[in-house]
């Protein structure tokens, strides 16, 4: 891993299957009880597929484009 790659996900999550949280336990059996009763409620962003509409939009706390 690079040093300015984050293991988990930080806000917002951009891709599917990125990482957003670790679980772990004594054993197999907990963990799948842990695991059952999380519950993650993502909001869906509307992509941005142009340059023009990716000016506009804000990116983490800063615009990249100036």
């Amino acid at each position: 891993m690079k040093e300015d790659t984050p293991v988990l996900c930080e806000n917002p999550v951009e891709y599917i299957g990125d990482t957003i949280g670790m679980l772990c336990g004594p054993d197999e059996k907990e963990v799948d009880r842990l695991l059952a009763a999380c519950e993650v409620d993502y909001d869906v962003l509307t992509p941005v597929v142009d340059v023009k509409t990716a000016k506009k939009k804000k990116f983490y706390k800063e615009n990249i484009f100036p």
